[in-house]
């Protein structure tokens, strides 16, 4: 079976990404994979900074972490600002994508 990881790139509460990661991952589910539907707004996750990094992972981010690394495939439905990936999406990444400290 899949494990796969869905979740927005947008933390409103009326956003279409976070409308579209909800029907996704019930019709993955319907199709027989094992989903996990994160809201990224749930983590304290706070702005990546190395200094910060240096003084230890934050709990919220270690969870992250955890959870995007047992999921073998993710569906990220995120919103365009201004010609690019929103700022929530960058430092979620950038913070899981980092080493533990």
């Amino acid at each position: 079976m899949v494990k796969l990881l869905v979740f927005a790139g947008s933390t409103r509460q009326q956003s279409f990404n976070r409308k579209l990661a909800k029907v996704t991952a019930g019709l993955a589910r319907a199709a027989g994979a094992e989903v996990t539907h994160l809201e990224l707004g749930d983590f304290d996750v706070p702005m990546y900074n190395a200094d910060l990094e240096a003084r230890g992972t934050p709990a919220d981010v270690m969870r992250l972490k955890q959870i995007f690394f047992v999921n073998a495939a993710w569906i990220v439905c995120a919103p365009e600002y201004n010609a690019s990936y929103p700022p929530l999406l960058k430092n979620t990444l950038d913070w899981i994508s980092s080493p533990l400290t």
